[in-house]
């Protein structure tokens, strides 16, 4: 499939510059990614709702979730984004008015690819690279994030541009979970149960509660509101603290749009966020992320 890309890709820029995109059948779009060597164990659709994917590296995920995408679109996102370009760049100039309107032009789009038989005229088909095309889209606001530093924001985003994302639980060991621990907010949750602790004779001790992680820009995009649950034991005079942090992730687009600085990151927020979150191409799921300490 993929030389077959590159070989219309390479008549559209040959030929006319317009566009030639991609066949994206509903069965390739849709097909579990078994195949792919440690991929298909992120794949949602294998785990139940309260089942977690625990992870120490963040960038293990980053990785196998650039290769589900291509897997199942059949094209890398940097791709497929070019013959989308290509097509606004053509409709765009022969039509301003429609050029901030995401579902005028993706609707224009498909129809472009219905009518050069790139895909079937099926609502699944049509859906399908609907869909494609705007995660796509927000690949390119994952990797702005990243760029500015917001790497935890980013790579919980880039984890949620897929139609079932498992829930993740990053170990202590993690630098997510590193980045929590030095936290403000954390700090306060580590007092508070010292001092609730102190000159007492309990062994044994859990905390819960909730607290706005917002401290930094880069834990208010990826986390903000948060539950918390610590628990405490006592060994050899010794209090060992783990505190586990939960959220369920979802996009907040004005925040990202408050944070960015980058044109081409602020105008696909502008004009995609929203139609992004109402056709599913942004899926929320659970995350927890441990800390532990002791003193």
């Amino acid at each position: 499939m993929k030389k077959r890309i590159a070989r219309v890709i390479a008549a559209m820029v040959v030929v006319c510059n317009c566009i030639m995109p991609i066949t994206i059948s509903a069965e390739e779009y849709d097909k579990c990614t078994k195949d792919i060597t440690n991929v298909n164990e992120l794949d949602n659709r294998f785990y139940r709702k309260d089942e977690y994917l625990v992870v120490s590296n963040p960038s293990v995920i980053i990785e196998q979730d650039s290769i589900i995408f291509e897997s199942k679109v059949g094209v890398s996102e940097e791709e497929l984004l070019l013959l989308y370009n290509d097509y606004l760049a053509t409709t765009c100039s022969q039509n301003s008015l429609i050029k901030k309107d995401p579902e005028i032009l993706l609707k224009g789009f498909t129809e472009e690819a219905v009518r050069k038989g790139i895909i079937e005229n099926t609502p699944l088909q049509r859906a399908a690279l609907t869909k494609a095309v705007v995660r796509a889209e927000f690949k390119v606001v994952v990797a702005g994030g990243s760029k500015a530093g917001y790497t935890t924001a980013a790579a919980l985003l880039d984890h949620s541009l897929q139609d079932a994302p498992a829930n993740l639980s990053y170990t202590t060991s993690s630098v997510f979970a590193s980045q929590i621990a030095k936290s403000s907010e954390c700090k306060s949750i580590v007092d508070e149960f010292k001092k609730q602790v102190n000159g007492s004779n309990i062994s044994k001790k859990t905390m819960t509660g909730s607290t706005v992680l917002n401290s930094t820009t880069d834990l208010h995009l990826a986390y903000n509101k948060v539950s918390y649950s610590a628990v405490g034991n006592k060994a050899n005079g010794k209090w060992n603290l783990t505190i586990t942090f939960s959220d369920k992730y979802d996009f907040e687009t004005q925040t990202w749009t408050n944070s960015m600085t980058d044109r081409k990151v602020v105008t696909i927020l502008n004009n995609y966020a929203a139609y992004a979150q109402s056709i599913g191409a942004i899926v929320p799921y659970n995350i927890k992320v441990s800390v532990s300490t002791s003193f």
